[in-house]
């Protein structure tokens, strides 16, 4: 309860990211490293910081050279279907070389024609958002 309505209070009263560490899972876990290792990272994702990204070594993957020199777009495409037979179509890109930026996006697919008109209007808005973050 103590947790529900200090939540609530720094969200709604005094909106500013908060990260709450129960006694309990401190309790739980052998490794208070691994502890803290978690909590940094979601205190870095609440102050829009990357979780993590891509940097491979050029020496070690020269098939990424080109992946240096001019900005790429890695994207991933999914459709989920609900158990009340309702079909969404997701996409996600990123907007950085490194991928820890990303656009994403769903849509709700009502039919197969649909599928077509949400894929082109999620990858447009996906194109926007990466040219607005790679214009030189």
């Amino acid at each position: 309860k103590v947790y529900r309505l200090f939540k609530e209070w720094t969200c709604c009263q005094l909106p500013v990211p908060s990260q709450v560490i129960k006694s309990d899972t401190i309790r739980k876990r052998q490794s208070t490293g691994m502890i803290l290792a978690r909590i940094v990272q979601q205190m870095n994702a609440k102050s829009w910081g990357p979780l993590w990204h891509i940097l491979p070594e050029e020496k070690e993957t020269p098939a990424f050279e080109e992946f240096y020199r001019h900005p790429v777009m890695m994207l991933g495409i999914n459709i989920y279907q609900t158990s009340g037979g309702h079909r969404w179509m997701g996409l996600v890109a990123s907007l950085n070389k490194v991928c820890s930026q990303f656009y994403s996006g769903a849509k709700e697919c009502t039919d197969s024609a649909s599928l077509s008109v949400n894929l082109q209007n999620l990858f447009r808005d996906a194109l926007v958002d990466f040219a607005d973050n790679n214009e030189k």
